[in-house]
């Protein structure tokens, strides 16, 4: 493994380091990777930082988190080496919100700002689904974009789907394709024993409304549903057309960016309630 390809795979993944205002902090889904974030930054003001925190266990030399709370500590520890104390901003989608949600909550026991806590269609109690290898590897291979409608790819065959010519994981070699696999399979596990605190503050969600048929009264609501038991706060929610595996679309983003420009540029100083 050479050193740029370990780089791509640190905790910290600096996606832009210039501008003055605190950085907002974008936190990888079960795959470990925050990649997909770079996507904002084309719709995010120059002045804007932008960080993506990823698991721990991806680069080679790094050990694997054991729990959703270590996590959480490992990323907390990656933010404070560019951001010594707040206001802090944090995003994530799917996994990466409920690793936010946890962060954000930690962040404030420890008596620290925080003016932003975005989550995109993050579920903070998840669906019930199988833990087996198969029913993981077919949802990972759904958040892909694998083109596969039937059964699930065996390991091997996702991994060398992945890194054909024009895969999302190409530039990265087979043993740290495998981990991204395996930082997945053991990530969605954790999230299913993992057991969220209330956040005292106020979160915006971001709902994929194409989820459910557009006739569906339930259309959007189960992420919302999912949150209420766990915020204390307001929780804003703010419709995108697309669905869950789509939300960090380049489309989806420039929405979700249009929302979040505003709401950066007014979280500078006043923190969120209660």
């Amino acid at each position: 493994t050479d050193g740029g390809e370990d780089d791509s795979l640190d905790v910290l993944l600096p996606l832009r380091t210039s501008g003055s205002l605190p950085p907002l902090f974008c936190v990888a889904p079960a795959s470990g990777l925050s990649w997909g974030y770079a996507g904002l930054l084309a719709h995010l003001g120059p002045d804007q930082p932008v960080y993506g925190l990823q698991s721990p266990g991806l680069a080679a030399a790094e050990r694997a988190a054991g729990s959703i709370e270590e996590l959480a500590l490992r990323c907390l520890d990656a933010m404070r080496t560019v951001q010594g104390q707040g206001p802090y901003r944090l995003l994530g989608w799917s996994a990466g919100g409920v690793l936010a949600h946890e962060l954000a909550l930690r962040l404030r026991e420890e008596g620290e700002t925080v003016t932003l806590l975005a989550l995109l269609d993050s579920y903070l109690t998840p669906p019930a689904r199988g833990d087996d290898e198969e029913t993981l590897l077919a949802q990972f291979a759904a958040e892909l974009g694998h083109p596969e409608q039937t059964g699930a790819p065996d390991r091997e065959r996702l991994a060398a789907w992945a890194r054909r010519a024009d895969g999302p994981l190409a530039s990265l070699s087979e043993a740290a394709v495998g981990r991204v696999i395996d930082t997945y399979l053991r990530t969605s596990r954790l999230l299913a024993t993992h057991r969220p605190r209330v956040y005292p503050g106020d979160v915006h969600l971001f709902v994929a409304e194409a989820e459910r048929d557009a006739g569906s009264p339930d259309r959007g609501a189960g992420p919302v549903r999912s949150a209420r038991p766990y915020v204390a706060g307001e929780i804003v929610a703010h419709g995108i057309d697309a669905r869950h595996t789509g939300m960090i679309a380049p489309v989806s983003l420039r929405r979700i960016a249009g929302h979040l420009a505003p709401l950066l540029a007014s979280a500078v100083d006043e923190p969120d309630r209660p």
